[in-house]
């Protein structure tokens, strides 16, 4: 687990690293062309630096990690557009550029489509997705004519007359894209995209509609098996061997939960055992389903604590004759500690299953991963 923290955080670093870079980059131009008075290519340089804060909106706003793989290519590709701009024959700018907004378009799509109740097309993902890089082409030719008009000059190598066959150039580098796109999700059965997109679901199942009252996407996540973003539990107070309550499988599950929200997320399902059999929270003979909830939630008040219930999402979902707790936890924004007879325990996922941390590699972990949120 402290390897795979490691890496993430050296990711983040790098990332870090790479955006300031081409910030500098920017602001340098940005003081050059005020300079030279030409204000038109200010502007440019100004809306590619907010462009350069997009993919930490994105990782804010939807709680989504993106990896340097995909962060690195689009942060390198604004900064090429600004100079590719002055250097640079407008038809091959306007190629790369499709090219780039395909691209970012493609994995958009593919992300939202391939976790949709609608069965997946990958024709469709790439029709979307090159509808959606050629909208966003039609948004910068539509910004260059603006200020090609207001300022009496030409952005770059192009001039005004050529804003039609911008967009054109835009439609063939998006079409490259999309095609691409196409034919390595088709192909590559468990590539990148593949891999993004289950752990996308995994981790934040309520992003999209109705999914938690869907009892096929239960049995399709049962199917992947657990990992470090799912994971199965029988009961949540009975112990099976003995037939009688049992406070071990109470605190087994507080503990799965407290390590889901001191790492990435995650899902965990009650009612369900290791080889992925549904048993159902009937075990449990609780009077009914009213019942078995408040007890769970008493339970997350008294060992994790009532100010984390905004990071926890649960709900009993009717499977196959029985039901199934399923409890899809959020990242939190500070260190939860599970709370047992006046000990406090700290716990990560590492794999498929929830670590216990003390001491020096606690407080590591802890400064590492909380001190900036």
């Amino acid at each position: 687990m402290g390897e795979k923290n490691a890496f993430k955080i050296k990711s983040k670093t790098k990332r870090l690293i790479l955006f300031q870079i081409v910030r500098i980059i920017l602001l340098i131009s940005v003081f050059f062309e005020i300079q030279a008075r030409r204000w038109d290519i200010v502007l440019v340089n100004l809306l590619v630096l907010l462009l350069t804060f997009l993919p930490f909106f994105v990782e804010k706003i939807l709680s989504i990690h993106l990896p340097i793989k995909f962060t690195a290519p689009f942060i390198i590709s604004l900064l090429g557009a600004v100079f590719l701009e002055k250097l640079l024959a407008g038809v091959i700018l306007q190629v790369f550029l499709g090219i780039l907004l395909g691209v970012i378009g493609f994995i958009l799509m593919f992300l939202l489509y391939s976790n949709s109740r609608v069965k997946t097309s990958y024709i469709f993902v790439a029709f979307f997705s090159f509808c959606f890089s050629v909208s966003l082409g039609a948004i910068w030719e539509v910004f260059r004519f603006f200020i090609t008009t207001y300022f009496k000059s030409g952005v770059g190598a192009q001039s005004i007359n050529y804003t039609a066959w911008g967009l054109i150039f835009t439609m063939i580098g998006a079409f490259i894209a999309s095609t691409a796109g196409f034919i390595y999700v088709k192909y590559r059965k468990n590539g990148s995209l593949h891999k993004l997109a289950d752990a996308f679901s995994k981790k934040h199942p309520r992003f999209f509609s109705n999914n938690e009252d869907n009892p096929s996407y239960i049995q399709e996540l049962i199917r992947k098996g657990e990992s470090d973003a799912l994971e199965f539990k029988s009961t949540l107070r009975t112990n099976l061997h003995t037939n009688k309550r049992d406070k071990k499988m109470e605190y087994s599950v507080m503990k799965t939960i407290t390590s889901f929200l001191n790492s990435d997320g995650g899902t965990l399902l009650v009612g369900v055992d290791d080889e992925g059999k549904i048993a159902g929270i009937e075990k449990d003979a609780f009077k009914d389903n009213d019942n078995f909830y408040r007890h769970f939630t008493n339970l997350v008040k008294d060992h994790i604590g009532p100010e984390y219930l905004p990071f926890i999402n649960s709900k009993i979902v009717p499977i196959e004759n029985k039901t199934v707790l399923m409890v899809d936890c959020d990242s939190s924004n500070k260190e939860v500690f599970l709370k047992s007879d006046d000990v406090e325990e700290f716990y990560v996922r590492a794999g498929a299953s929830s670590v216990r941390l003390d001491g020096s590699k606690l407080l590591e972990y802890v400064n590492q991963r909380f001190e900036k949120k």
